[in-house]
C-alpha cells in the first residue's frame, strides 16, 4: 500500500517556471469514434492553441484579465453554461473496451 506523499507542506521554488498540462476526452456514441469524430476533435485542439495567442507569467501584464474578480455577470455566465457543458448524455459503451 503506498502511504501516500512524503513532503506534508510543499513550497514552491520561485525560480523554476511552472507547465501546466491539458487533457482533453472526447467521448463519442456508440465508444468507437468515426472519421469524423476525431477530425472534430482536432479542430477542437486547433482553435484551442489558436485561443492561446500569450505565453509568459501570470505576474506579467498580459496576464492582468486573469487576475481581476470575478463579477456577478461572470458568475451567472459560468452557471448557465453549467446547465449545458458538459452535455447530459448517457455515454454507450463506457465500460467496454472498443475491439475492430
Amino acid at each position: 500500500r503506498w502511504p501516500g506523499l512524503s513532503v506534508k507542506s510543499p513550497k514552491r521554488n520561485a525560480s523554476e517556471h511552472i507547465t501546466v498540462t491539458v487533457v482533453l476526452y472526447n467521448a463519442v456514441k456508440g465508444g468507437v469514434p468515426s472519421a469524423g469524430d476525431v477530425l472534430a476533435a482536432i479542430d477542437d485542439l486547433e482553435s484551442l492553441y489558436r485561443s492561446c495567442s500569450e505565453t509568459g507569467q501570470l505576474a506579467d501584464h498580459t496576464f492582468d484579465f486573469m487576475k481581476e474578480p470575478l463579477k456577478v455577470d461572470d458568475v451567472n455566465q459560468i452557471s448557465a453554461k453549467l446547465t449545458y457543458q458538459p452535455p447530459a448524455v448517457q455515454v454507450l459503451g463506457y465500460d467496454q473496451f472498443p475491439t475492430a
